[in-house]
């Protein structure tokens, strides 16, 4: 029994680690610059060069993973393994604060499409089931 809760802990934390790799790449492929966007698409080279190094992307791509993960000193707040999502690139403000702000407007839009959606699949499963072959 502890071998099965050993290996369930392993192949978790191996799909944790799987998926900030993937979190971590996939955010780097978007064409979108953040720096570029940050300053402006008019800023001079060194304001450019100095926007970069705030957000710590001058350093190698290991670094900003272990940065990404909390393993380093690079990163103020802590990174994901001590809970921080980070500084968002575009308000300067912590993710956490941004997600706490914009969450009750998402939990009713939630809420309301999952009201509607049994308002609708109840009454047609319903006549679905009362019917031979329905």
């Amino acid at each position: 029994m502890l071998r099965y809760i050993v290996q369930r802990l392993l192949v978790a934390a191996l799909q944790l680690l799987t998926l900030a790799v993937l979190v971590f790449f996939l955010i780097r492929l978007m064409p979108a610059d953040p720096v570029a966007r940050l300053v402006g698409m008019n800023a001079s080279p060194e304001a450019y060069a100095q926007s970069q190094a705030a957000l710590g992307l001058d350093r190698p791509l290991l670094l900003q993973f272990t940065d990404f993960l909390g393993l380093s000193d690079g990163q103020p707040g802590g990174g994901l393994l001590q809970g921080s999502l980070g500084v968002s690139w575009e308000s300067n403000e912590p993710v956490g604060a941004e997600i706490r702000r914009s969450l009750p407007v998402t939990l009713e839009v939630v809420i309301l499409s999952l009201a509607l959606s049994l308002i609708i699949a109840l009454p047609v499963g319903m006549a679905a089931a009362s019917r031979p072959g329905g």
